[in-house]
């Protein structure tokens, strides 16, 4: 599966969405360098993070010290910037390339109440991502205000950027992430998740620049 999807955010910016899961190897590597290339130019080095699985830790899918692949089957990762998102998960990756692209060090990947998340891709997956931020425990500690601790990705956004974001539809509550095919309303689920971290984030930041 491989498909480009343009959706109109709350805040009027057009994201394009790519799921590269059904892509070539090198097609793939050609895709995340130039996604990262086009961040590194920016100046801009945050990615809103969104992750969506099946429940519970997958069986037999930690990567041995020498595989050369990486199997992140039963897992969907949303990194979205500015204007850009990419989906990953499903199937096998090359090691190097994921590696390469998570633990940029000078890249923060920043989401909502994904801390236990980053440490099941670690114990699960063997994808360890150092950069990992917890905009929710971030917004607390920054803005004050304890409740936002609850608050899921667009509501936290809606509530810092004073721009309403739609809530998820009911159908994406019960809806099967462990699918090669996904919806349009689940690429939209997940970019939106995604690009409210990134945009929460910017709002957060700004704030803790003015203090």
């Amino acid at each position: 599966m491989a498909s480009d999807s343009k959706f109109l955010m709350e805040d009027g910016t057009k994201v394009e969405s790519k799921v590269i899961w059904g892509m070539q190897e090198r097609s793939k590597e050609y895709f995340l360098n130039t996604f990262m290339q086009q961040i590194i130019e920016s100046g801009d080095m945050v990615i809103g993070l969104d992750i969506k699985w099946r429940s519970g830790c997958p069986v037999n899918l930690i990567t041995g010290s020498n595989s050369s692949f990486i199997n992140l089957d039963g897992v969907v990762l949303t990194c979205c910037t500015q204007n850009r998102c990419v989906l990953l998960g499903m199937k096998k990756y090359s090691f190097w390339l994921i590696r390469q692209f998570f633990d940029n060090k000078d890249i923060i990947f920043v989401g909502v109440h994904i801390k236990d998340d980053v440490v099941t891709l670690r114990n699960c997956y063997g994808l360890i991502i150092p950069n990992a931020v917890d905009l929710s425990e971030m917004a607390v500690d920054i803005l004050h205000q304890p409740r936002l601790r609850a608050f899921g990705a667009r509501l936290l956004a809606s509530e810092v950027l004073l721009e309403p974001f739609k809530a998820r539809s009911a159908s994406m509550a019960r809806v099967n992430w462990v699918t090669e095919e996904l919806t349009q309303e689940q690429i939209e689920c997940a970019t939106t998740d995604a690009y409210a971290a990134f945009k929460g984030w910017q709002e957060v930041f700004a704030s803790l620049s003015l203090n």
